[in-house]
């Protein structure tokens, strides 16, 4: 991880970046900025303006980036936070640098150091993910998986119905999932209220019991498709704006 010398040495050159990028997104003066690489748990920018001064959190995996990298991101930052179009290009030179190899390192270590583990309970209200893995790794898998945590999500997300945390070897299952309404079985489903775990074919899926109610499709309620690429979670307040890297 960069130094703390080498974090303050970059902050004035993040802050140039910035204004530059203010002004070319939004065309009117640029607020005071103040700004500083932050050691989020992962990878995670955030800006927020507040009583006409903008606030900026760069994660600190970012404190020896390329120029244009940190100009794409101060860009696709500033372009949500003033809901302005992406510009898929500026998209492409963040997505491109993030999936190296080496940032995904960082991502790892961040991860690994700075976050909590996963600490949750297998046993939900209506299912126990440890015997469904145990049924799972048995039928596809011959007993070769091993996972040190499988859990239930602190709250229910209907966006991210589930993740693998490989920094502390951890799979994390939505809430959202743990009700009545959603069957576990052990076939092949091919609808689009599917939602099917990894693995070979009939694998185990998810599939929703009962049908989707009137207004609630899944188009009526797909965010914006330009943002989901890159891990964008779309804020309901203007004033505030996060990318985070899913």
């Amino acid at each position: 991880m960069p130094t703390k010398k080498h974090l303050a040495a970059e902050t004035e050159r993040l802050r140039k970046i910035f204004q530059a990028a203010h002004a070319r997104i939004t065309g009117s003066s640029t607020p005071e900025i103040e700004v500083s690489f932050h050691p989020f748990a992962g990878l995670k920018h955030s800006a927020r303006l507040r009583q006409g001064k903008l606030f900026v959190k760069i994660s600190d995996i970012f404190a020896d980036a390329p120029a244009e990298v940190l100009e794409a991101t101060a860009r696709l930052l500033l372009s949500k936070l003033y809901r302005k179009r992406l510009d898929k290009k500026l998209a492409d030179v963040y997505r491109f640098y993030v999936t190296s190899r080496k940032v995904l390192g960082r991502i790892r270590e961040a991860r690994r150091e700075r976050g909590r583990a996963p600490s949750g309970s297998a046993r939900g209200r209506t299912y126990d993910l440890a015997e469904i893995f145990d049924r799972l790794n048995r039928a596809y898998f011959s007993g070769r998986l091993a996972v040190k945590v499988i859990c239930w999500s602190r709250r229910p997300n209907r966006r991210q119905l589930g993740r693998y945390d490989a920094a502390h070897d951890a799979i994390v299952i939505s809430q959202h999932l743990d009700s009545w309404s959603w069957s576990w079985s052990t076939t092949n489903c091919s609808t689009k209220c599917t939602r099917r775990w990894g693995g070979p074919a009939g694998a185990s899926s998810i599939t929703r019991r009962s049908a989707p109610t009137s207004g609630s499709s899944a188009a009526s309620r797909r965010p914006n498709g330009n943002w989901p690429s890159l891990g964008f979670v779309k804020p309901g307040d203007r004033r505030n704006a996060v990318i985070l890297l899913t």
